[in-house]
């Protein structure tokens, strides 16, 4: 709103109303393409799960990711959340894995091709 306001003082009405259209398209576009994720830590006292960047002492699971997807899933998304969830599966376990390979790793057995080794 504040840089259709400026736009619209600066350029006028017309010009200023359209760059804040603009704006306001790309900022849904990008808003809607990268949602919010959140790992999700147990909270024993509450009986809930919750994000364990606000509750730190929320209790994770080693063999576990639970994630929690704040946006509908569908192709604008999808390659966001494919590499955030890549990235906390190699922070998680230390796996290392290709952009489109399976998994590898030396303390857990990742991956696709887990029986093939």
């Amino acid at each position: 709103m504040i840089l259709t306001f400026i736009a619209t003082l600066v350029l006028g009405s017309e010009k200023g109303i359209m760059i804040g259209v603009a704006f306001s398209l790309f900022v849904f576009i990008w808003r809607s393409s990268h949602p919010h994720a959140a790992e999700l830590g147990y909270l024993e006292k509450e009986n809930v799960f919750r994000n364990v960047k606000r509750f730190p002492d929320g209790k994770t699971y080693p063999e576990a990711l639970i994630l929690r997807v704040d946006a509908s899933l569908y192709f604008a998304n999808m390659a966001f959340l494919e590499d955030f969830l890549r990235r906390r599966i190699v922070e998680k376990t230390g796996c290392q894995m290709g952009h489109h390979g399976p998994l590898r790793c030396e303390r857990y057995r990742c991956g696709r091709n887990r029986h093939a080794e």
